[in-house]
């Protein structure tokens, strides 16, 4: 026998194919490991996508916050007013007040669950409507001396200035915070003249909700953002 016989007789012998039961096994695996696979994948998406929507509501809180702070922190002449229903700005019909430029409102709209930040434009004679809040559920507002105690106590409260502390409540994430009123002095001018006979004078405290009966609804804070004058010269 040559040895090209030779080869060609083991040749013959050798297997062809693989049997059903390699081809299952080689099957099961594949199919664990892509399910692996696929979980793992999934798993590293919903991640991703979770810490995406949390960083944009992050960066939608903070913005807000924001806006709320540096509006108010400027913010002079505080009072707590009716609203106009139709309008949702302020009712002055009975304060005798006359709306100035850049005079802002903070408001609720019950129906659309929405508060609104307008500010006063004289040139147009209309508020022009500066930050929506959407899909509010409720919103705790306290306006008070900032000496809190003192006030409660019957503490002497000249010259004393106003703070604000806020909780707003939506339906997916809230925003708190206070602010000291640094332009305000309790008592002078339209600075919460209407509470001065309140315990403790010169507080109101103001809650929105969905209660169709909640007076406090109908309420609005309304108060005078001061500008900061650049003096011609100066940096």
């Amino acid at each position: 026998m040559n040895l090209k016989d030779f080869f060609r007789k083991y040749k013959s012998n050798e297997k062809k194919g693989f049997t059903v039961i390699e081809v299952l096994a080689v099957v099961v695996i594949l199919s664990i490991t892509s399910t692996a696979i696929v979980s793992v994948f999934m798993a590293v998406h919903k991640s991703v996508r979770e810490t995406g929507t949390i960083t944009s509501e992050q960066y939608h809180i903070t913005q807000v916050e924001r806006f709320i702070r540096n509006e108010f922190q400027v913010g002079s002449k505080v009072e707590v007013y009716d609203i106009d229903p139709t309008s949702f700005t302020p009712d002055l019909s009975l304060t005798g007040r006359t709306v100035l430029q850049d005079d802002e409102c903070m408001v609720f709209n019950q129906s659309k669950k929405c508060i609104y930040f307008k500010k006063y434009d004289e040139a147009s004679s209309t508020y022009k409507l500066a930050l929506t809040v959407t899909n509010v559920e409720k919103v705790n507002i306290t306006i008070c001396p900032y000496d809190y105690n003192a006030a409660i106590s019957g503490a002497d409260l000249d010259n004393m200035p106003l703070k604000l502390v806020y909780e707003i409540i939506a339906t997916d994430y809230s925003y708190s915070g206070g602010m000291i009123l640094g332009n305000t002095n309790v008592g002078e001018g339209q600075d919460m003249t209407e509470y001065a006979s309140a315990t403790p004078q010169y507080t109101a405290k103001i809650v929105w909700n969905q209660d169709a009966t909640n007076v406090m609804n109908s309420k609005c804070i309304f108060f005078h953002s001061e500008k900061t004058e650049v003096i011609e010269g100066e940096t």
